[in-house]
């Protein structure tokens, strides 16, 4: 998804967010479809240096499997 208005985009914040938690030792996962940039140009990120960093790059559907509702809930 691109976006003409400031957000989490790829190239600046979660690029950042990823790799800093990383060097912390957690591991990162990224849903991509879940993300936003400026253009296609600076999305390519999301392809090329993420993955150094991310334990897992993953779309909506996939991770949505994975949660189910009230489990960690008090």
């Amino acid at each position: 998804m691109y976006s003409e208005s400031p957000s989490a985009v790829v190239q600046t914040c979660i690029e950042a967010t990823v790799r800093y938690a990383a060097e912390l030792g957690y591991e990162v996962t990224v849903v991509k479809d879940a993300t936003a940039d400026y253009s296609r140009d600076d999305a390519c990120c999301l392809d090329i240096n993420i993955p150094n960093y991310a334990s897992a790059i993953v779309t909506t559907s996939r991770i949505s499997a994975f949660i189910r509702p009230g489990v960690g809930r008090a």
